[in-house]
């Protein structure tokens, strides 16, 4: 009978506290004819109040950055249109004077601010809160081929050589649901990072293995540093040693963490390591059955 006399008057206690656990907080909390356990209740209504109104604020907070990110990324697309028609007019031009170099970069420019336009809609997406995977079916040969031509414009802005690879399963290799946008701008990121960091050179291959596809990018730059092998992945993680950019900077992983959240994404990781010939290796492993 005791028991069941507590049990009663710790009952708003523990439906209060079963809330609050639940995520609710917008309740009133109940009472007692216990002091010590109104004591008790009351300080939880206070942590409850307490944490709605921080949650509120955060929630506001946030709802003003979505609202400045959407705001900032409409006003980026009309001076994005008018650079990629201005480029491919450039292009055009060029290539009807037969200068092939000049019309490669023009279309190099092009191509770079149509990936631009594409990320300002990822923006816009995003601040709706409509952002996320949008995965279709799609071959992985057309996904390796985006990738190397990426490559390619990324290495030429930077300077260095690119050795590009595609293995022989990537051809046959069936449809599988993929993010292509989100997975091009991840190697993307990995042979950005590559060709800051390189002396003079950057290896990307593509193949399919193991029922996954592997996108590797490779550089003959210093290499990982043990903590940037560990924590490389991490947002905004800064390597003050071993790894600085060509320029002599700090590396900063925001590159590193976008395209690791792309491949978790998909149920893949992103690895990172030295190769014993020297120079950095990053690897995104993408599962393609079931992706």
């Amino acid at each position: 009978a005791a028991s069941r006399a507590i049990s009663r008057k710790m009952a708003p206690l523990a439906a209060a506290a079963g809330r609050v656990g639940a995520g609710e907080l917008d309740f009133a909390v109940g009472s007692t004819n216990v002091r010590e356990v109104n004591d008790v209740l009351a300080a939880m209504d206070a942590m409850r109040a307490s944490l709605a109104e921080s949650l509120e604020a955060r929630w506001a907070a946030e709802r003003g950055q979505r609202e400045q990110v959407a705001s900032l990324a409409h006003d980026l697309k009309t001076p994005l249109t008018v650079l990629r028609a201005n480029a491919d007019f450039v292009a055009e031009e060029l290539e009807d004077e037969k200068d092939a170099d000049l019309a490669a970069a023009a279309r190099d420019i092009a191509g770079g601010v149509e990936r631009l336009d594409g990320y300002v809609r990822l923006l816009i997406e995003a601040s709706r809160g409509s952002g996320g995977a949008e995965r279709a079916p799609m071959r992985p040969a057309e996904l390796c081929e985006q990738v190397l031509a990426e490559a390619a414009q990324i290495a030429r802005a930077r300077g260095v050589t690119l050795d590009a690879a595609t293995g022989p399963a990537v051809a046959g290799a069936p449809e599988a649901p993929l993010d292509r946008t989100t997975l091009a701008r991840a190697a993307a990121n990995l042979v950005a990072n590559a060709a800051e960091h390189a002396r003079s050179r950057v290896a990307v291959s593509c193949d399919v293995a193991g029922g996954h596809l592997v996108i590797e990018v490779s550089d003959d730059g210093p290499g990982f540093s043990p903590a940037a092998l560990e924590r490389g992945c991490e947002r905004l993680f800064t390597d003050d040693s071993s790894r600085s950019s060509r320029d002599g900077g700090r590396h900063y992983g925001l590159g590193l963490h976008a395209a690791s959240e792309a491949a978790s994404a998909h149920g893949g990781s992103v690895s990172l390591a030295n190769s014993p010939s020297g120079g950095a290796v990053a690897t995104i492993a993408v599962p393609l059955c079931g992706a």
